[in-house]
């Protein structure tokens, strides 16, 4: 591995150097200054050549941002205020039996993606429902749909933005938006999950791949131009008619299609996931996890203790500062919010393709860190085989609990530097 960990210790030192090392190069030539290796964001995040129906161009003008809430780059200890804690209760119940669930052999009533039990059993006799969203133009936030997903994987995506690949199981989203492109990585998430995706557009390379699989049938592939909102056959709509960010789906509907159409949309063997209530004892403060891409795309996990969750702060600006809205659910208006933060450090290749193309090499296992209850832990993550759905060890291999609820991974690249601190980690995203 080739990653940077820099412990807080250490900071002070390091500067110092830093400082020292600058002195040196501004008395030699320029060209001995090494560039930048991050991805450049371009100028309206668009993919001109990417597959799309007639209506290609992007929002020209994005919605005005909420008002920022400033949060001091040097700070380990300044938090955002006035925030909004979410209404919905998905706690564990009181009795939740010490061992935990998993990783097999799960109560019928249990979700193996949050160690929850549902209200529903019967949504856990189908397929999980993958879908594609994105963060960018900032206009499409806030989505509709996350605060209701089991489980979030965030990854790069080109152009220096990230985006999600949301998958949906044991509750339902009458709105889910907007749905945009696949990439090559997503593969992963459909063979882990057995999951359907459904997503608006990719590249003709992607599609080729995608629909030549043994997948192909779990794939909804859509650019239609049908009025919203969905109905029966039709799952997905377009609520902007002049919009490539505006599909919508619904959960139930989707599902319902898969099934029409032949597939065996039946309960999946989602083993792997262990959970308990309790947290581990040997654990480092883990109370805020900053990650920044570039100075467009940073985002910042604070815990709230009240709620015993951390909640989701967007950049809402760009900016080498700190400038942060509180990311939430269109459906519902409250934030987003994680019972686990697991960033994943994964290898990125690159792919030879006509367009900016990396696919992550999310098998084997590899190192990790696991944010839950405002504790931090060093961890290994593991997928030993195509259809094993990703789980967590310690060092020692025994099975890290993840805290019952939902889970959002935050997938880095190798060479990213993170900076381990007094309240959690700081890092800086490089791609590859």
């Amino acid at each position: 591995m080739t990653y940077k960990i820099i412990k807080g210790s250490k900071m002070k030192k390091l500067l110092i150097f830093i400082l020292a090392i600058i002195i040196l190069l501004g008395a030699c030539s320029p060209k001995n200054i090494p560039e930048d290796v991050a991805p450049t964001p371009s100028s309206d995040y668009s993919e001109i050549e990417e597959i799309t129906p007639a209506y290609s161009s992007e929002e020209s003008e994005e919605a005005a941002p909420p008002t920022p809430t400033n949060v001091s780059a040097d700070s380990n200890t300044t938090k955002p205020t006035n925030t909004p804690v979410p209404q919905e209760n998905t706690d564990a119940p009181s009795d939740y039996p010490p061992e935990g669930y998993g990783p097999e052999n799960f109560p019928d009533n249990i979700n193996p993606l949050t160690g929850l039990s549902v209200e529903n059993p019967e949504l856990l006799d189908q397929r999980p429902i993958s879908v594609k969203m994105p963060l960018f133009p900032r206009s499409v936030r806030p989505q509709w749909g996350l605060s209701q997903a089991a489980l979030v994987y965030e990854y790069y995506h080109n152009g220096g933005i990230t985006r999600f690949n949301v998958i949906f199981y044991g509750r339902e989203a009458e709105q889910l938006a907007p749905i945009r492109s696949a990439r090559f990585s997503d593969e992963n998430f459909i063979r882990m999950y057995k999951a359907t995706l459904t997503f608006g557009g990719t590249y003709e390379d992607v599609s080729e791949h995608f629909f030549n699989s043994s997948f192909a049938s779990q794939l909804l592939y859509t650019v239609t131009s049908d009025p919203c909102p969905p109905r029966e056959g039709y799952p997905v709509c377009r609520y902007d008619p002049d919009n490539m960010n505006h599909l919508m789906g619904n959960t139930k509907l989707l599902s319902e299609y898969f099934t029409a159409q032949g597939l065996d949309n039946i309960r999946q063997d989602l083993d792997g996931m262990f959970f308990q209530v309790n947290p581990p004892q040997d654990a480092e403060t883990g109370t805020q996890l900053r990650i920044r891409y570039t100075d467009a795309n940073f985002h910042l996990w604070d815990y709230h203790s009240d709620i015993e969750e951390y909640v989701r702060y967007q950049e809402n600006e760009t900016t080498s500062e700190e400038s942060y809205s509180i990311l939430t659910d269109n459906n519902n208006n409250i934030p987003i919010s994680a019972d686990n933060v697991v960033v994943l450090i994964v290898p990125h290749k690159k792919l030879e393709s006509d367009h900016e193309a990396y696919y992550l090499q999310l098998s084997g296992s590899g190192d990790a860190y696991a944010f839950r209850d405002g504790k931090m832990y060093l961890v290994q993550w593991n997928r030993p085989t195509l259809d094993s759905v990703l789980y967590l060890t310690f060092p020692n291999g025994d099975l890290f609990p993840f805290r019952p609820g939902n889970t959002w991974f935050e997938v880095i690249g190798i060479n990213s530097d993170i900076i381990e601190q007094d309240v959690g980690l700081k890092i800086r995203a490089y791609i590859p």
